[in-house]
């Protein structure tokens, strides 16, 4: 199945072999990987085409986004768009583990439904933090909610540039 579903560029869908779910790629690399048995896998709560792959000893599993882009020494792929099954170029992008991990959703555990904010108990305030190269950076307590979001949002944009994910739509 083709189409122009992103962008310029033309794009076709590749069936997964279980849940009935499609992956997005690009035209050019359609019928290199349109011969492996992709499946569908659930994995860290997001959605993705892998295949597996043997050898003599052992089987792995081979992404689709690594199998149209290939590897780099000491990064993974980002999906831009969260959607781990549109495997589009315009979709990929290489990052750091710890920049894959800014460009994220709000986490299931969260409670106060914003990145990067939670309820202070003992002072009954708004709390706004980030997490930058492995270190907590704290930035505030607040009354109102909405001011601790924009405290991160913020430092989101400040501090990970092109890999934030924001929770408010700031300029």
């Amino acid at each position: 199945m083709g189409g122009n579903l992103f962008g310029d560029a033309m794009t076709k869908l590749i069936s997964l072999s279980t849940e009935g779910k499609f992956a997005i790629v690009d035209d050019d690399v359609y019928e290199r990987l349109l011969p492996f048995n992709w499946t569908y896998v659930l994995y860290d709560d997001n959605e993705y085409a892998r295949r597996t792959q043997r050898n003599e000893r052992k089987s792995i599993s081979v992404f689709m986004q690594y199998e149209i882009m290939g590897t780099k020494k000491g990064l993974i792929l980002d999906h831009i768009d969260l959607n781990g099954l549109n495997n589009t170029r315009n979709n990929l992008r290489w990052a750091t583990y710890s920049q894959n991990l800014h460009n994220r959703g709000v986490y299931k555990n969260n409670t106060s439904g914003y990145k990067g904010v939670s309820w202070f108990k003992r002072d009954q305030k708004w709390r706004a933090d980030i997490a930058v190269d492995g270190k907590n950076i704290f930035l505030g307590y607040y009354a109102d909610i909405l001011d601790a979001v924009a405290a991160y949002d913020e430092a989101a944009i400040r501090y990970m540039g092109e890999f934030a994910r924001p929770n408010l739509n700031l300029p």
